[in-house]
């Protein structure tokens, strides 16, 4: 018998598996190398986060003065500008109240100017009680002259002596009175007499009460929360529903407490929103840090001082300010998602912002500074009509 054959076996391309191999090392180290230097000349500087939303003003709507609705001229969603009606409270109460005040103002502007008049009469009754004393001295003189001779008799004399002495009392019973009248009325008028200022206060705060009944719009925004109904009583500082201006909106974007180490005041922000996607991006830029973590400043603050404290990485809001153009263009809503990238590429500077100066305003409304306009006429066609023309003569004196 010959010998079985061997089997021999396959060949094996061992330069084909090393250059397969050469080449996935060389590609891995590519890609290895493309990856530092893309984290090392942009990502280290480019601080991301999509825990981020929408913050803004919600200015509350309360009643000033208690009362019960009677009218509601917007709804939840309305686009409402600032001095826009909002709320109606019946005014009856007030309008009432107001007249009776303004009734009692012309009372008393009748009562202050007599005594204004009484200062005059007061003073024409001196001078001619004054005469009348001159003469009982005179007469008294002349009867003391005549005792010696008995031209007079005792009794008529000691007559003249008590009627001398009895008009001088009168006379400073009458000065008395006098300074008193003076008392109440130097240095003033009958406009600017105590009594009637601390009603004329009276009547401009009944005034703005009544004009308080209707509730404006302190700024142009969108009503929202509005939790009233026609015929509910209201009581002062009652909240009645919420105006959110579009227009004082920013981001408040909670970053790692790990990724604020570059994050400076004044670095520019790229924004994206949910609502609008990425066909919209947003130019802001950083406003200043938070003051804490967002879990220091929770309804229950964590207390790390147990015995099973487990360190988590903490999160910090960071206020971001947005281009007014971009919000005016793409308006914002309070509570909407956000996606933010600051570039820290320039790190100067602080994490808070400068001070800022006793005079800088940051939010304002003036439509509360004219609620008197109107009471100060209404006053003065009051006393007007209460004062006689001997008393507006005797008041230009």
């Amino acid at each position: 018998m010959s010998d079985p054959t061997p089997i021999e076996n396959p060949p094996t391309d061992h330069s084909s598996r090393n250059r397969i191999f050469i080449w996935l090392s060389l590609g891995i180290a590519v890609l290895v190398l493309l990856l530092g230097s893309y984290w090392f000349f942009y990502a280290r500087f480019y601080k991301y986060t999509n825990d981020a939303y929408v913050a803004g003003n919600t200015v509350m709507i309360t009643a000033q003065v208690p009362g019960i609705i009677t009218t509601i001229y917007a709804q939840d969603a309305d686009f409402v500008t600032k001095g826009t009606p909002l709320v109606q409270l019946d005014p009856t109460d007030h309008q009432i109240y107001l007249d009776s005040l303004l009734n009692d103002l012309g009372n008393q502007v009748r009562e202050v100017a007599k005594l204004f008049f009484d200062v005059e009469t007061t003073k024409a009754d001196i001078l001619a009680n004054k005469a009348i004393y001159l003469k009982k001295i005179e007469d008294f003189e002349r009867r003391k002259a005549l005792i010696p001779s008995n031209a007079v008799s005792q009794e008529d004399f000691m007559h003249s002596k008590y009627d001398m002495e009895t008009q001088e009392a009168h006379v400073l019973s009458l000065e008395s009175t006098l300074f008193g009248l003076l008392s109440q009325t130097e240095n003033t008028t009958i406009e600017t007499h105590p009594r009637v200022l601390s009603l004329k206060q009276q009547c401009i705060q009944a005034y703005i009460n009544l004009k308080r009944c209707t509730l404006y719009a302190p700024v142009t925004g969108v009503v929202a929360q509005r939790t009233v109904q026609v015929g509910k009583w209201v009581s002062v500082s009652q909240p009645l529903l919420s105006v959110v201006p579009l227009d004082q909106m920013w981001i408040e974007a909670n970053f790692k407490e790990t990724q604020l180490d570059r994050v400076r005041v004044g670095q520019p922000v790229k924004i994206r929103s949910d609502i609008y996607g990425y066909g919209v991006e947003y130019s802001g830029v950083v406003a200043g840090v938070g003051g804490g973590t967002g879990s220091f400043f929770s309804v229950l603050p964590p207390q790390n001082a147990t015995g099973n404290w487990i360190k988590i990485v903490q999160r910090v809001p960071v206020r971001i300010d947005l281009s007014d153009k971009m919000l005016q263009e793409f308006p914002l809503r309070v509570g909407l998602s956000m996606e933010v990238t600051v570039d820290t590429t320039r790190d100067q500077g602080s994490m808070t912002p400068n001070p800022r100066g006793f005079d800088a305003v940051r939010f304002a409304t003036d439509i509360y500074n004219s609620e008197e306009a109107g009471a100060e006429e209404l006053i003065r066609q009051t006393i007007e009509a209460n004062l006689t023309i001997n008393a507006k003569e005797l008041e230009a004196k």
